[in-house]
């Protein structure tokens, strides 16, 4: 098996290519706008720092922060109906994702904004205003949903403590707000927000998988998969403190929304233990890290196939067995792109997008790269079935080298949400 998707052995028109170089120059061209014009992020109108429910089809520097974050991309894939910005769980999470947009700006404007967010957040969760957070959260669901919500209340708390310390810090000392304090309990509501999401989305798919594959495994919701990797050729991972680790666990969502058969494939993969012991056997630097087996997986003497499937951002389906540029869509955005660090993908040869199997990759661009920022998620964007993303651990991802091995995988939550077939 070759990366089909990859240069330089990428099928890609010559058509293609002058489309993403376009896009690429259309990001440039609005970055040195919005520099020229002294545009800040937080003077941006409602509307173009807010997402629409189609969030990656918006041109904005909110969907720029959007499409290289797994976490994000995820929280919107989450199919919660047409009426989904209404909900008041997703204006919270807004507001918590503007905060961070907002604190990356630095500027006396943008602190004022996060200032006055985190204050709108604090009156969201008053005593007699959290039930409206709970009230789309189905019944049987809502006692764990409060939960939820107190756990977003204290984080919040902590966050505002944290914010006020820190602009106090800032003004003594003339320094640089460090938003590291303001980050971690933010990142933790929007961990619990997403929680509550989870529990508002449906049970089954949202709609039919052709019966052309119905033999196949699928994934009909989300589950999160843990992989421990150990370091080969006597080496070690690093932590951030300059410890080193012999192994760590990299956990990834995987996402039966957006990708049913892909996703449902490696849940089914991962507990038969299939790449327990697999070795990473490629890795180009700022682009990809390839495991999980080039044969490919052999049930009943035949190979599994799984065909290519992407869901385009706001369509109600994926689309099954053909590229963006097949289906003449090359200049549409994904629901959850290759763009964001961490993603994962099958591998496919060169002349067929629809053999894949067992062999996958993880995306490591760098999230400020143009080639992440892009609006159609670079050259890989639509020629491959991206089917979830790294959350936890991803920072040892770029650690990743040939030789490293898969020790063990496992499923953590969200087996019950597999199907080995239609039946």
């Amino acid at each position: 098996m070759v990366l089909g998707f990859c240069p330089p052995w990428t099928g890609l028109s010559s058509g293609s290519k002058s489309s993403c170089g376009k896009s690429i120059c259309s990001e440039v061209a609005g970055v040195a706008a919005s520099i020229c014009l002294g545009v800040g992020l937080a003077t941006l109108p409602v509307d173009v720092h807010h997402a629409s429910a189609s969030v990656l089809s918006e041109d904005t520097l909110f969907r720029r922060y959007i499409v290289t974050n797994g976490e994000a991309l995820l929280r919107y894939s989450l199919p919660l109906g047409p009426a989904e910005d209404k909900l008041e769980i997703r204006k919270l999470q807004r507001i918590l994702e503007d905060i961070d947009i907002d604190l990356r700006s630095k500027g006396p404007i943008a602190l004022r904004s996060a200032k006055k967010d985190i204050e709108n957040i604090q009156a969201a969760l008053a005593p007699g205003k959290q039930l409206n957070l709970a009230l789309d959260v189905p019944r049987a669901k809502r006692e764990k949903a409060f939960e939820e919500i107190q756990g977003i209340a204290s984080d919040v708390d902590l966050m505002s403590k944290a914010f006020d310390a820190e602009v106090k810090r800032k003004n003594s000392s003339k320094g640089s707000f460090r938003r590291v304090s303001v980050d971690i309990p933010r990142e933790s509501a929007l961990a619990h927000v997403a929680n509550i999401e989870t529990m508002m989305a449906p049970s089954q798919l949202p709609y039919r998988i052709p019966s052309r594959y119905k033999e196949l495994p699928r994934l009909v919701g989300r589950a999160s998969v843990d992989l421990e990797v150990r370091k080969g050729n006597d080496s070690s991972f690093m932590t951030k403190d300059g410890k080193k680790e012999e192994s760590i666990v990299l956990t990834a969502i995987v996402d039966g929304y957006s990708a049913p058969l892909s996703a449902g494939n490696f849940v089914d993969l991962v507990s038969r233990g299939h790449y327990d012991g697999e070795v990473i056997v490629n890795r180009m630097r700022g682009l990809f890290v390839l495991t999980g087996g080039e044969g490919g997986f052999i049930e009943n003497g035949k190979r599994r196939e799984i065909p290519l499937e992407l869901k385009l951002d706001g369509d109600p389906s994926p689309l099954w067995g053909e590229t963006l540029d097949q289906a003449g869509l090359s200049e549409v955005p994904l629901s959850i792109p290759p763009s964001a660090y961490g993603a994962i993908a099958f591998v496919h040869s060169e002349g067929n997008p629809n053999d894949g199997s067992s062999q996958f990759c993880f995306y490591i661009k760098d999230p400020r790269s143009m080639e992440a920022r892009s609006r159609y998620g670079g050259i890989e964007n639509g020629n491959v079935s991206t089917f979830g993303y790294v959350v936890g651990n991803e920072q040892y991802l770029s650690q990743l080298e040939k030789g490293d091995v898969i020790v063990k995988a496992r499923v953590g939550s969200g087996l019950e949400n597999l199907r080995r077939s239609e039946s």
